[in-house]
C-alpha cells in the first residue's frame, strides 16, 4: 500500500501540499492500493473534508482520518482531528461522492461476525470510536 500524506512546498498556509495528481498517477501505474491522509497533509480540521472528497474523486482506495472525542485533549494530532459527529457527516458525504463515481464504501462487519469488511454505519453515528479503533483509522473506499 502506498500512502500520500503531503509534500513540502513553498506554501505555509497548510502543513503540506496534498498531491492528488500523484494518487491518480499511482492508480494508473501500479497495482498497489493508494491511501491518502488528509489530516496529516493539511494539519487543519476544516480542510479534512474537502481534501477527503477530492481524494475520493482521484480514485483513492483508503483514507486515514484523525478522529478524537476531545481533540483539545488528544495526546497527539488533536489540532488536525475531527470530532466523531464531523467524521460521521464526512462519511455520509464520502458515500455520496463514491456512489456518484460508481464506487461503494466497504460494508461494516457485524459485532461478533467473522467478516473482515469495515466502514461507517451512518445509522449509528455513536459507533464512531468503535469503528475508528476497528479500522485503525483507515476507511476503505
Amino acid at each position: 500500500m502506498l500512502c500520500e500524506r503531503g509534500i513540502r512546498t513553498f506554501e505555509h498556509a497548510t502543513r503540506f501540499t496534498l498531491d492528488l495528481a500523484a494518487v491518480a498517477l499511482l492508480k494508473r501505474r501500479t497495482h498497489l492500493p493508494v491511501m491518502v491522509d488528509p489530516s496529516h497533509a493539511s494539519g487543519l480540521p476544516e480542510l479534512v473534508a474537502p481534501l477527503t472528497l477530492a481524494a475520493v474523486g482521484a480514485g483513492v482506495d483508503a483514507l486515514l482520518i484523525d478522529v478524537h472525542v476531545q481533540p483539545q485533549h488528544a495526546r497527539c494530532d488533536g489540532r488536525q482531528a475531527l470530532e466523531p459527529a464531523e467524521f460521521g457527516e464526512l462519511m455520509n458525504r464520502i458515500g455520496a461522492v463514491a456512489l456518484g463515481l460508481g464506487r461503494t464504501l466497504a460494508v461494516p462487519a457485524s459485532p461478533g461476525s467473522s467478516a473482515k469488511g469495515v466502514g461507517w454505519d451512518r445509522h449509528r453515528p455513536g459507533r464512531a470510536m468503535e469503528e475508528v479503533s476497528t479500522m485503525n483509522g483507515s476507511v476503505p473506499v
